[in-house]
């Protein structure tokens, strides 16, 4: 399946963009509902997203990537295609301390 992962910050140009990749518009899943795609991501599954500015924090994302590549997905991320994962892509070292890092600092400015 190919799903899609939406926000209030899409507009016409980003659904334009999901209506390209074969997202139908069943399977945009707005970003509230992500553990309702978690639940039924398959292997070979394909996940779209504009820009991870969609996702409320770097934590729901970093742990959002790890559930994708657990379960045998992908991620495409049209603003950021460095950070996209599965079929075998892994994000490199200097991505994931980088990552961790922007989830300590988001953490620490949430306590």
């Amino acid at each position: 399946m190919v799903y899609g992962i939406i926000s209030a910050k899409d507009n016409q140009t980003s659904l334009a963009y999901f209506k390209s990749k074969k997202v139908s518009q069943g399977n945009l899943v707005a970003v509230d509902r992500l553990r309702q795609l978690v639940n039924v991501l398959t292997a070979g599954d394909v996940v779209h997203i504009v820009s991870v500015d969609r996702f409320p924090s770097v934590n729901v994302f970093v742990t959002f990537a790890g559930i994708v590549l657990k379960t045998g997905a992908s991620m495409k991320i049209l603003d950021q295609p460095y950070l996209d994962i599965g079929n075998g892509k892994h994000y490199k070292s200097s991505i994931e301390e980088h990552l961790k890092v922007l989830v300590g600092l988001e953490s620490a400015n949430i306590n």
